[in-house]
């Protein structure tokens, strides 16, 4: 069965500072009441509970409830790493957590995963390993998969998911960005198209990126939108993006700009579940607080330097730049 420190520490951390029982750690993390007995045998014996906590554990835990508690999340997962760690490491980090999160408190009882794309989410697939089920998991891309780098391609990265995880997967076979709007209908309603849209819709469980609005956008990196419409979307207050329909500080979308030629599945139209952003770095600080702001995901894994600023921004401890 998959364990690691961070569930043993969540464990420990709330049946010792919490009070929770056994049972009630059990039925909210999804795993047995032995399994929990065991974590907490094994949490003593590797010296993460001694008299109490250990410090870093501490201030991620803290981190973590303070995050859910101040922007109405489900959960949050807030990663330790190093100040100057280099992008492609900490982007490494964090789909390592995203993996490490979805695998032991959603995917063993989960019957439909969905995926974005994403300079992070690209390594998702690698921290993925085979559960035990009784049926087959059904993976789902979020967007469209016709992109110019294939290493990033919403179909490659749904695709290696679900085969590490032996699942079946179904991909959305179309461009991420059409042309107009009127095209956008036109795909929509091919019926590879639309079955893999119905399809994302009844996710149980959807992990996606945030992306910054700037010049190195993904959509703007793959050629999909040119310069002036990104300076566009700025003039009319756009900070950031998911599944790339952008949207302004408060969480909204933009309207009558580019978001009406995206093919992704609207986050909004899913009913049940979770959507888990995955993002970090100082430079996502104002388009993570944007999205948590307008509760455009659930579910937070970032870093702790980020972690940090959230929550000193949300308390008024930190003035926004720019905001």
């Amino acid at each position: 069965m998959f364990t690691n420190k961070d569930l043993l520490v969540k464990v420990a951390w709330m049946y010792y500072m919490d009070g929770k029982t056994q049972q009630e750690i059990a039925k909210e993390l999804g795993i047995s009441r032995i399994k929990v007995q065991r974590l907490l045998k094994r949490a003593v014996k590797e010296h993460i509970v001694r008299v109490q906590i250990s410090q870093d554990a501490y201030n991620l835990l803290s981190y973590e409830r303070k995050l859910v508690e101040l922007f109405g999340l489900k959960d949050a997962v807030v990663v330790p790493v190093e100040a100057k760690l280099l992008k492609q490491e900490l982007y490494k980090e964090l789909a390592k957590a995203a993996a490490s999160y979805a695998m032991w408190k959603w995917l063993p009882h989960i019957e439909i995963l969905a995926v974005g794309i994403g300079r992070t989410l690209f390594y998702l697939p690698d921290f993925l390993q085979p559960l035990p089920r009784k049926k087959k998991l059904k993976v789902v891309s979020l967007q469209g998969a016709l992109l110019p780098n294939i290493a990033l391609n919403s179909n490659l990265i749904g695709q290696r998911t679900a085969q590490n995880l032996n699942g079946e997967f179904f991909g959305l076979w179309a461009p991420i960005v059409a042309n107009t709007p009127s095209e956008v209908e036109i795909i929509r309603s091919q019926p590879y198209v639309k079955m893999a849209l119905e399809l994302a819709q009844q996710s149980d469980l959807r992990i996606v990126g945030i992306g910054a609005a700037s010049h190195e956008a993904l959509l703007r990196t793959f050629g999909f939108l040119k310069d002036r419409e990104i300076d566009e979307l700025l003039s009319v207050g756009a900070v950031g993006d998911i599944l790339g329909r952008f949207f302004d500080k408060d969480g909204k979308m933009i309207e009558g700009k580019t978001n009406e030629r995206v093919v992704s599945i609207d986050l909004k139209l899913c009913s049940k579940g979770a959507t888990v952003g995955v993002a970090g770095g100082m430079d996502k600080v104002k388009c993570i607080f944007a999205a948590l702001t307008g509760h455009l995901v659930d579910i937070l894994v970032t870093d702790i330097f980020v972690a940090e600023a959230l929550v000193g921004i949300k308390e008024g401890k930190i003035q926004l730049d720019g905001g």
